[in-house]
């Protein structure tokens, strides 16, 4: 919300009685706070109650429910809104409605000219044809307006077609989708139909496709072909579909070219087709193609692309350099974008999840290194500093490799101090309740190898820990962990990153 639309409640609170003015700017302040960290509105009533600001009141509860509404409005018309032109033709429909029916015909009439431009604009055939249909009540009412009774009748029936064409892949596409998602060994036979003729019309799909119609085209074969391998044994011949990253790529470059206006008016869908594609380039170890896409970003100098590229491909980046062992490269990609620096200024931008999993990158390449100093900057900024949704398991990675990090920096003063202290702390944490107290007892154990007894009960730690791994395969996500433990234990020199391939982190 931009600082004149607080300022203009501010001014109507000032309104109130003076004894209520203060209570109801915090209120607003409040609610301002809790839409911004998109919270449920259903929830509202007892946040006001757990945060002690307020007394219980239904009046409040009342105009607190007001307030949210009133910000709500200003939020969806304010001049930043990601879907301006949607609510813009959402606002001129009902308009439209108010001067029909206040006999204000050729204001009305204006007004649907221009709707139908922003629907055909934004490619909406549900609201044209509505528009349509109010066109022709108008028309019947002013002799002035010409009845052209063909032509209305042939931009109708391409409105259906196209309506028709785009609801029919969409609804195609949602099935292929839910077939992907429970497809174990095989899918149902209605898919696999689905799939021939989605592969039988593939070819039909052209650039002078509507909008609409070509994303979801594009989308519905993107499915089709993720899920040719449950298939493919029973009918080797029968399914051919050119790769999953083919189409994927093909869509992305379409929202970034043709389709523009759909990725600005529907951003959730945008960032869904570049995620998609960037996870099968991770897939695929297609490196150099997360790398293009950057590159691509960096040209444009949009802001809203900058973002994109530090919340999205920058983080696909520092995960396809931490999983293909590429260390060094992560290193000075961290180094090169300046992400220390970078993503601090953009951290409101970026949700509290995938800041969390991209500076724990960043603290894993410095760590798998083994410059402890630099992996201990990266480790500070996620213990020191947890965000509310933060990812709680690269919290605890963050937090117990942030003790490695002091221990090989000398900054250290009691192991033994650090170690008790987090085995209170996460006693009771579900499934692994015995593994990590064993995990911190061996680092503790480990960080004095030449300690004979230290030594011995390392030894007996680790072997607790490797029975624990192979009942649970699942506790290897503290390999990185293990592997500094097994560096320490080493009878010959060994590398934290040789020592972490053992457990595929």
């Amino acid at each position: 919300m931009s600082s004149g639309q607080k300022a203009n409640l501010k001014r109507q609170a000032r309104a109130l009685k003076k004894g209520e003015k203060q209570k109801y700017i915090i209120l607003f302040e409040f609610i301002d706070t809790y839409i911004l960290d998109r919270n449920d509105i259903q929830n509202l009533p007892r946040s006001l109650s757990e945060s002690g600001m307020f007394a219980h009141n239904s009046d409040l509860y009342a105009t607190a429910t007001y307030l949210f509404d009133r910000i709500m409005d200003q939020l969806r018309t304010a001049n930043n809104s990601p879907a301006s032109r949607h609510i813009e033709l959402l606002q001129t429909l009902q308009n439209i409605h108010y001067l029909f029916y206040h006999d204000m015909y050729a204001e009305c009439d204006r007004m649907i000219k221009h709707a139908k431009a922003l629907a055909k604009m934004i490619d909406r055939p549900a609201y044209l044809l509505e528009l349509q249909t109010w066109e022709a009540r108008v028309a019947a009412r002013m002799n002035y307006i010409p009845w052209k009774m063909e032509a209305m009748q042939a931009e109708l029936d391409e409105t259906l077609s196209n309506l028709k064409a785009t609801y029919s892949t969409f609804l195609e596409s949602q099935q292929l989708f839910l077939a992907l998602r429970n497809a174990v060994d095989s899918v149902s036979k209605e898919a696999e139909i689905l799939m021939e003729k989605t592969i039988s019309t593939r070819d039909t799909l052209t650039q002078k496709a509507n909008p609409r119609l070509h994303y979801w085209k594009l989308v519905q074969l993107q499915y089709c072909s993720e899920l040719v391998p449950f298939v493919k044994e029973k009918h080797s011949n029968k399914f051919y579909l050119d790769d999953t990253l083919t189409y994927l790529k093909q869509n992305l470059e379409f929202l970034l070219h043709d389709g523009k206006v759909i990725a600005e008016e529907e951003p959730v869908n945008y960032l869904s087709v570049l995620e998609n594609y960037l996870t099968k380039c991770l897939e695929q170890k297609k490196e150099e193609s997360i790398q293009i896409l950057e590159s691509e970003f960096v040209k444009k100098y949009i802001e809203k692309e900058e973002i994109h590229r530090y919340r999205t491909i920058c983080y696909f980046r520092l995960l396809y350099f931490i999983s293909f062992n590429q260390f060094k490269e992560a290193c000075k990609y961290i180094r090169d974008e300046n992400l220390e620096k970078n993503l601090k200024t953009r951290q409101h931008l970026i949700t509290d999840t995938r800041m969390s999993v991209i500076r724990y990158s960043c603290m894993q390449a410095y760590y798998f290194t083994e410059d402890y100093e630099r992996a201990l900057v990266w480790a500070d900024l996620i213990v020191a500093s947890p965000r509310s949704q933060s990812n709680p398991m690269v919290y605890l990675m963050s937090e117990i490799s942030r003790v490695i990090c002091l221990l090989e920096t000398g900054r250290l003063s009691s192991i033994y101090s650090y170690v008790e202290n987090l085995i209170k702390k996460y006693k009771r944490r579900p499934t692994q309740s015995s593994f990590l107290p064993n995990l911190l007892l061996n680092i503790r154990y480990a960080s004095v190898p030449d300690n004979k007894l230290y030594r011995r009960k390392a030894i007996e730690q680790r072997a607790k820990l490797k029975n624990q791994l192979q009942k649970n395969p699942r506790l290897k996500v503290y390999g990185p962990l293990l592997a500094w433990i097994d560096k320490r234990m080493s009878p010959v020199e060994t590398t934290l990153s040789i020592e972490v391939a053992k457990y595929d982190h």
